[in-house]
């Protein structure tokens, strides 16, 4: 449960305290005030990115350098404090408890969060690489390994990139092999987990629609997880990757098909249907994260407006699973003992 947050020169504050002593808290003001920023800093604490997949640069204050959030949570019955300081030029410091944290995964076994957004219809109706950031996220919450994977072969993309742009031509083997190699080991489990997940995430949303015939399926752009493969296919695209300047195949460019009724939705679903599938999406990240032990906060940005009275009582029923939950309104009626006001 999160207890306390601290922002510096984050979005739009320049420095917010807040205090929450319920397990229902309802963000209030008016538009534009910065109540979506709230969720987004708190998001933040979990897997230090923005859910909006904005640079820092944006995230950090206008004429700041630097952001940071101060977070004091109670897992457990025992207070932990987190501590984020992000620069613009990409260094962070981030402590746990006064100990400083090398690896992101540190964060994720001490705070999880799941948003519901607007943005989460850009699942389906969006880019590839909206898409594989959803599942990305989903799977190193649920599996540290694969973001340790990531982590390797993103490196290994980017030394080769870097390779070829500088045009190095001699000696191809000794100086591409070594990043090679790193990329088919770690390139073959990312795949392997893509498509494990991407069958999890269709049965889960499967369940919450009622038997509807929707399905995900994992789209690589390597059509094979074997090793040797994957070299052979990096080998064999570097004169072309020469030309162009960067790595033409591998599991950055995968994507998932989101099918409803055998149709794909991002080409043939109604903004509605995008609109119910999206929550549906997200409804399933909740549902496994609940299912991998812990039970995580909610955060809910202006996603329910919408929703008809059996959708609805599907979410509300969701939420009641969750840790703490974060609403964002303009104006809110009917409140209840059990929550928490902010004005903001």
């Amino acid at each position: 449960m999160l207890k306390k947050l601290y922002l510096h020169h984050f979005r739009n504050y320049g420095e917010k305290r807040l205090d929450f002593f319920s397990d229902k808290v309802l963000l209030c003001g008016a538009n534009g005030i910065g109540k979506t920023n709230i969720l987004e800093a708190i998001h933040y604490l979990g897997i230090m990115r923005s859910f909006k997949n904005a640079p820092v640069r944006e995230v950090v204050q206008n004429q700041q350098d630097s952001f940071t959030l101060l977070a004091l949570l109670e897992n457990d019955g025992r207070d932990r404090k987190i501590q984020i300081d992000q620069h613009k030029n990409g260094d962070r410091i981030c402590m746990i408890d006064g100990v400083a944290e090398k690896k992101a995964s540190a964060l994720l076994h001490n705070f999880r969060s799941v948003i519901f957004a607007p943005e989460d219809r850009l699942v389906i109706s969006g880019t590839a690489g909206i898409r594989r950031r959803f599942f990305d996220i989903l799977i190193s919450l649920e599996n540290s390994a694969y973001l340790h994977d990531l982590q390797q072969y993103k490196h290994a993309l980017a030394q080769r990139n870097t390779m070829l742009k500088k045009g190095m031509k001699k000696g191809l083997d000794p100086f591409f092999l070594p990043f090679e190699e790193l990329m088919a080991f770690h390139g073959a489990r990312i795949m392997e987990q893509r498509a494990l997940y991407a069958d999890i995430v269709s049965s889960e949303v499967q369940k919450l629609a009622a038997g509807n015939n929707f399905k995900i399926r994992f789209n690589p752009d390597w059509k094979n997880t074997d090793i040797d493969y994957i070299k052979h296919s990096l080998k064999n695209n570097r004169e072309r990757d020469f030309l162009r300047g960067f790595t033409s195949c591998g599991v950055q460019l995968d994507d998932f098909e989101i099918t409803l009724n055998d149709l794909p939705m991002r080409s043939y679903a109604s903004s509605g249907q995008i609109r119910i599938y999206s929550l549906y999406l997200k409804m399933a990240e909740f549902n496994l994260s609940c299912a991998g032990g812990g039970k995580p906060v909610a955060l809910v940005d202006d996603v329910t407006g919408e929703l008809d009275n059996i959708n609805k009582e599907k979410f509300f029923e969701m939420l009641s699973n969750a840790e703490q939950t974060f609403f964002t309104f303009t104006a809110v009626q009917n409140i209840s003992a059990s929550q928490q006001v902010v004005e903001l």
